[in-house]
C-alpha cells in the first residue's frame, strides 16, 4: 500500500529499493528464510564465520549485514533475525531503511562494500556455517 502523505522522492526511493531487493532475493538469503532456516536448528550451535551484529548493507542501505567478528549462537542469530523483521535501521550515510522477510542478507562488518551475499545457511556437524559469494567475481 502507498503511503499517500510520504515525501515524493521517499516514494520513489522506496520503490527503486524494492525492485532492487526483489532482484536479490532471488540468489540471496532473506530474512525471512534465514529464520525459517534457524528456527529448526539447535540454538547452541556456534555460526561459520563468527558473527555478532546486523545492520543495514553499506552496497544497498535496505539490505542487511550481518556482520562478522562476534560470538553469536543460532539461538541468538534467530533472537535478532527475528527482531530485525519490521525495524528500521539507519544507512550508513543516512536514511532510513526498514527490514522484512524477503530483505536480502550480506555478510560484511558496518560501513563495509564486502560484496559477499549470503546465499544459503547450512548445518555441519557442531556449527552452523553461513555460505556465500563474493558477488565482486561475477561483474
Amino acid at each position: 500500500m502507498v503511503n499517500i502523505t510520504e515525501d515524493p522522492m521517499q516514494r520513489f526511493i522506496n520503490a527503486m529499493n524494492e525492485v532492487g531487493n526483489r532482484e536479490r532475493a532471488g540468489y540471496h538469503l532473506t530474512l525471512g528464510k534465514l529464520v525459517a532456516a534457524l528456527v529448526d536448528m539447535p540454538d547452541d550451535l556456534p555460526i561459520v564465520p563468527a558473527v555478532g551484529d546486523l545492520s543495514s548493507y553499506r552496497g544497498y542501505y535496505s539490505d542487511l549485514a550481518v556482520e562478522p567478528g562476534g560470538d553469536w549462537t543460532t539461538g541468538d542469530l534467530l533472537k535478532e533475525a527475528n527482531a530485525a523483521i519490521g525495524q528500521t535501521f539507519e544507512g550508513y550515510k543516512g536514511g532510513d531503511f526498514k527490514m522484512h522477510e524477503r530483505t536480502p542478507l550480506w555478510l560484511s562488518a558496518y560501513g563495509i562494500c564486502s560484496g559477499l551475499a549470503i546465499l544459503d545457511i547450512e548445518q555441519r556437524e557442531d556449527a552452523v556455517h553461513l555460505i556465500t559469494k563474493d558477488v565482486h567475481d561475477d561483474e
